[in-house]
């Protein structure tokens, strides 16, 4: 076995998205990894006949650069896509099923953001002049 040159340590998504990196790079790599999996806090399991993702497991329109990672290290054919009939999306908030909001109306209504984060979201509709150059978001 060759001595690895770069370590990464966690064996979540970042940590597993800069194994790949610098596999590429032509490293060679050792993954450290506290717990006795990978994955991070993206897990799936199936409970009473329902798929439950906890932790980000879930890309709702993935941008080409994760589509790219996903196909380079061979998950794109693996990923479930969901059926229409389970169009409704549920999450836990306070130890309650809280459904996810599938519209801004329905996002407004939601208990998922405070008020305070309701108002925020609602300044990022607000049209702005347009900028020279890039700008970034910030809290």
């Amino acid at each position: 076995m060759l001595r690895p040159d770069a370590i990464v340590v966690g064996a979540g998504v970042a940590g597993l998205t800069a194994a790949v990196e610098l596999r590429r790079a032509g490293r060679v790599v050792q993954v450290l990894e506290a717990s006795g999996r990978i994955g991070g806090l993206a897990q799936s399991e199936r409970h009473q006949g329902f798929l439950v993702e906890r932790g980000p497991a879930s890309l709702s329109q993935p941008s080409p650069e994760v589509t790219a990672l996903l196909e380079l290290v061979g998950l794109w054919p693996r990923r479930i896509s969901p059926l229409p009939v389970t169009a409704n999306r549920w999450t836990v908030r306070g130890g309650r099923l809280v459904p996810i909001p599938r519209s801004p109306l329905q996002l407004l209504r939601s208990p998922l953001l405070s008020p305070r984060g309701k108002l925020r979201l609602a300044g990022a509709f607000v049209p702005h002049a347009a900028a020279a150059e890039e700008e970034s978001l910030g809290m």
